[in-house]
C-alpha cells in the first residue's frame, strides 16, 4: 500500500532511509521522533511521491524487540484528503461566522445547533437563547402549520426550499425575510440537518 501512494515500488522502497521521502522541512522533527526512546511516538509529516506530489501522512513509531536487536517500525497513514476536509471546514466555519447574513443551522430534527452572529443580531436573540430551540420561537404567526408542513416534507425530500417568510425578532418587531433552507447531507446520503439562510 505504501509503495502505491509513493509510487515506488516495494524493492524500490527496502533499504531506503525515510529522509529520503520526507519533505524538507520535516526531517529534523522525524530524526528527533526516531531518536526518541519514548513510547508511543506520533507526528505528522508530509511525504513525497515519485512525481513530486506531498501528501500528508500520520506517524507512529512502534519498537519491535529481535533476539540480537530493536527494530522500529514506523506506520504511516495517509490523511492528505482528512486535512482538505479540516481545511475546507475552517473556510467554511470563517466564512459563516463572519457573513453579514444571517445563519442557522439545525439538526435532523429542526434543532438549532448554530447560529452566527449576524443571526443573533437580525432576531434580537442570543446564540444560547436559539442553541437546542426550534425555529419557531422566530414565528409571527402569519405563516399556516399547513405552509411550514409544505416546506418540511419538502426539504426532508433533499430538496432546496426559499421562499418570503415574515418571523418575529425577540422585542416582537416583524422580520420579513427571503429565507434558503438547504438540507445537509451526510455521507450515507442521508439529511442530517439544515442550514438556513436569510
Amino acid at each position: 500500500a505504501a509503495s502505491a501512494k509513493l509510487g515506488l515500488t516495494a524493492e524500490e522502497l527496502h533499504g531506503r532511509k525515510i529522509n529520503s521521502i520526507v519533505v524538507e522541512s520535516g526531517r529534523e522533527a522525524i530524526a528527533s521522533l526516531l531518536q526518541s526512546s519514548d513510547q508511543g511516538r506520533h507526528l505528522e509529516s508530509q511525504f513525497v511521491t515519485a512525481t513530486g506530489e506531498v501528501i500528508d501522512v500520520d506517524l507512529d513509531v512502534k519498537v519491535l524487540e529481535g533476539t540480537d536487536r530493536q527494530y522500529q517500525v514506523v506506520i504511516a497513514k495517509d490523511i492528505t484528503e482528512q486535512k482538505k476536509r479540516d481545511l475546507d471546514y475552517l473556510r467554511f466555519s470563517n466564512v459563516i461566522e463572519h457573513t453579514i447574513n444571517p445563519i442557522q443551522i439545525t439538526d435532523a430534527n429542526g434543532l438549532m445547533v448554530y447560529v452566527n452572529p449576524a443571526f443573533e443580531h437580525a432576531s434580537g436573540f442570543s446564540k444560547e437563547e436559539l442553541i437546542g430551540k426550534n425555529p419557531r420561537i422566530l414565528s409571527s404567526g402569519r405563516h399556516s402549520r399547513d405552509f411550514w408542513g409544505k416546506v418540511w416534507r419538502y426539504i426532508l425530500g433533499g430538496k432546496v426550499w426559499v421562499g418570503q417568510v415574515e418571523n418575529r425578532r425577540k422585542d416582537g418587531s416583524p422580520l420579513h425575510t427571503e429565507l434558503l433552507i438547504s438540507p445537509i447531507v451526510g455521507d450515507q446520503g442521508k439529511v442530517i440537518g439544515f442550514l438556513g439562510a436569510h
